[in-house]
């Protein structure tokens, strides 16, 4: 059970960035789609409810490029906020604390572990990978053209069917 969030799936990679000395916006976006594929290859629905698409520079969830554009190529001082009207106050997007959203916060913790120590230029080639979910979808000039989640899950869907097979080797 997830669709969460991406800020929620932000805010809990943001946890971890004190480790890793900060993470840049470019990071955030890549460990957030890293996170979102590979939930949905492992439990069959997509980790966030919302769309991904195909930028210039790799797979890019909008709402988080808006939330942090502000920081450049900088890490991030701040989690990602969310106003709330009936209050006049911001929220904290966060991953609810019940045992439904374990697996969610399992597959990110495991995402930023295996992938947070990766730099910029790692994190593009590994996103921006040949016949994968960005490459199949990206087309020159067109901006904001949607990643289909099938493409997604099914390319991380390999990703950790051949992870299983090597290691069974």
């Amino acid at each position: 059970m997830a669709y969460l969030p991406s800020k929620a799936v932000a805010n809990e990679i943001l946890n971890h960035s004190e480790a890793f000395d900060g993470f840049t916006p470019f990071q955030i976006q890549k460990l957030t789609y890293l996170a979102h594929g590979f939930y949905y290859a492992l439990y069959g629905q997509p980790l966030i409810n919302e769309t991904v698409e195909a930028w210039k520079y790799g797979p890019v969830i909008p709402t988080l490029y808006h939330e942090f554009k502000e920081w450049g190529g900088n890490p991030i001082k701040r989690f990602a906020l969310d106003f709330v009207p009936a209050t006049g106050w911001f929220s904290k997007p966060e991953i609810p604390a019940t045992p439904n959203y374990n697996g969610a916060k399992s597959v990110i913790d495991q995402v930023v572990n295996q992938y947070g120590h990766l730099s910029t230029t790692q994190l593009y080639n590994l996103t921006h990978e040949p016949g994968g979910p960005w490459d199949r979808a990206y087309e020159e000039g067109i901006y904001g053209k949607d990643i289909p989640n099938e493409l997604i899950r099914d390319h991380f869907a390999n990703w950790v069917n051949d992870a299983n097979q090597s290691r069974a080797v």
